[in-house]
């Protein structure tokens, strides 16, 4: 019983750890938050505005928003042209802990999208279609943002 219990336990692990590797997201090249205030002179001087990506390590969806979205050439280019795009984790950064706490952040991925002042503007949350996205992105830069369902 005991050697059964012990290879039972080993198969998993070693399930497990696949699946673990196999949900990795690819590298994204959008910074973590170092400075708030620079982030503001930043984008104030571009005029575009900020958008915070709070996942977690084990948000599963956060990760099918990197590897869909984020490396899509045409979401990638919408977002660069319109959107200063960061990436925290709202658990061990201490940047994305005070966002989750301010805006009640509860449910991953979330995206707190800020005017170039850092005024809060709307919160998006899940994983989308890209044509959702796409919308999304365009509708960021408006100054009332269109009502939307949920997804």
């Amino acid at each position: 019983m005991k050697k059964f219990v012990r290879v039972a336990i080993s198969v998993l692990s070693i399930k497990m750890h696949l699946f673990s590797q196999s949900i990795q997201a690819p590298e994204i090249p959008y910074p973590k938050i170092q400075n708030w205030e620079q982030i503001i002179q930043k984008a104030t001087q571009e005029n575009k505005n900020i958008m915070v990506d709070l996942s977690t390590e084990w948000c599963v969806a956060c990760k099918v928003v990197e590897k869909k979205q984020f490396t899509d050439p045409e979401i990638r280019s919408l977002m660069d042209s319109k959107l200063h795009t960061y990436m925290l984790d709202a658990e061990k950064d201490s940047i994305g802990q005070l966002i989750k706490l301010k805006y009640g952040i509860c449910a991953y991925p979330s995206f707190v999208i800020f005017s170039p002042k850092g005024e809060y503007i709307e919160t998006w949350y899940g994983a989308m279609p890209n044509e959702y996205w796409i919308q999304y992105v365009k509708d960021s830069i408006d100054k009332e943002p269109l009502l939307r369902p949920g997804i």
